[in-house]
């Protein structure tokens, strides 16, 4: 009797393990135009699918499945490289917090881009740019708003901003540099990169709708249900309806850190951070009210840092980009490696597709069943067994009535 019990009970045990595996793939955009180093930005949603910080669970496949080496860049906010091109200066003046600098374009280049470096300042920054043909009559080319990116040092105790405005071709254009502070900045020089396309960079990211609750613990929780992917934020910037005068101590909550902010009237409520995560379950955003009633809060802008990887492609060739697939585990070992400080950094520079989502069926690895262990076969087993034991119960309870007569 034991022995049948074993053996069914070995038959059923057999187990059906499946596992199903989520990846993303990205398209490198448009076909390669001449073989060589190319610094590839990722879109933002792929740096989010990534989750190691140097990208060590990304792989670039040609066409045909294989990979290519790559390394990736640093993730220094701005580097400024030996290729800059300064503006010739028409005239420069300064007033209370203002910097006020004429360019000459006499020449006509058609510009979209100036590159300010400025010595590394604690401040708040904002720009205008106007356009001019004659230097008399002034039009209007970016309304004043905060500087691209700002607030990073280098090496020099300098940083660069970025100002962007829509293409034109003024003889002369006048930049207006101002800080929230009493006292202006101090600028070196005004120019471009040879390459437009710098490192430090910063792109918005999408955050969609967000919910607010003012809670009875005198509170503000702001949620961010609508993110896709846990973002990497290196820009945080907060517009607030209040008009008096209010200080609010913030934090940044995600799943392991919590940053601490302070929200004033008197400042920009531009915060930079080091890739701060921010999800939609695991991340939200507390004000401290105390007793002064809550803040409105109007929108709120995210920003991510432009990351590149660095490869070689091949003329013609299509590329993918894949992200946690798992026939790729582990930091990838590439010869490329060895060679990264001595490839140039301003290259020409391919961006990528959003990323797509794979889902791969679930795989079985159920080993082939032997006749014994077929469902007909072990339904028979068990209902006979069933009946056998239901006999033995039988014929005892029939034997103690016996015994009691």
């Amino acid at each position: 009797m034991k022995r049948y019990i074993s053996t069914l009970l070995l038959a059923t045990a057999a187990i059906v393990q499946t596992a199903a595996h989520d990846w993303y793939k990205a398209e490198i955009k448009y076909s390669v135009p001449k073989s060589g180093y190319y610094n590839i930005e990722l879109n933002q949603d792929l740096i989010a699918t990534s989750r190691s910080f140097d990208f060590s669970d990304l792989r670039i496949l040609d066409k045909e499945g294989k990979e290519t080496p790559y390394f990736a860049r640093p993730a220094d906010p701005v580097k400024e490289t030996n290729r800059f091109i300064t503006y010739n200066i028409k005239s420069s003046s300064i007033k209370d917090s203002i910097n006020t600098i004429v360019i000459d374009n006499t020449a006509g280049e058609t510009l979209s881009r100036f590159s300010m470096v400025v010595r590394s300042a604690d401040a708040a920054k904002y720009v205008q740019v106007r356009g001019s043909s004659d230097l008399s009559q002034w039009y209007i080319v970016k309304q004043q708003s905060d500087v691209t990116y700002s607030g990073f040092g280098q090496n020099d105790n300098s940083e660069i901003l970025v100002v962007d405005f829509p293409k034109g071709n003024y003889k002369y254009y006048e930049i207006r540099l101002t800080t929230n502070q009493h006292s202006p900045i101090e600028v070196l020089r005004v120019g471009r990169f040879h390459n437009s396309n710098i490192y430090g960079q910063l792109t918005e990211i999408d955050l969609g709708k967000f919910t607010v609750k003012d809670s009875t613990d005198k509170c503000t929780y702001i949620r961010f249900p609508e993110l896709q992917y846990p973002y990497r934020i290196n820009k945080l910037r907060f517009v607030i309806k209040n008009t008096p005068d209010y200080y609010r101590q913030a934090y940044i909550k995600d799943k392991q850190v919590i940053k601490n902010i302070a929200l004033s009237s008197r400042e920009s409520n531009t915060f930079f951070f080091t890739n701060q995560s921010l999800a939609k379950d695991d991340s939200y955003i507390r004000i401290e009210n105390k007793d002064n009633r809550p803040l409105e809060i109007d929108s709120i802008r995210a920003y991510g840092l432009n990351r590149y990887l660095c490869a070689y492609l091949e003329e013609g060739q299509s590329y993918t980009v894949v992200v946690q697939h798992k026939d790729y585990p582990g930091n990838p070992q590439y010869d490329l490696q060895h060679f990264s400080k001595d490839i140039p950094e301003d290259l020409p520079i391919i961006t990528t597709s959003k990323p797509e989502k794979i889902s791969e069926p679930e795989v079985s690895t159920e080993r082939s069943r032997m006749w014994f262990e077929q469902p007909l076969f072990l339904w028979s087993v068990i209902i006979i067994v069933g009946l056998f034991l239901l006999g033995i119960c039988y014929k005892m309870v029939m034997d103690m009535k016996k015994k009691d007569k």
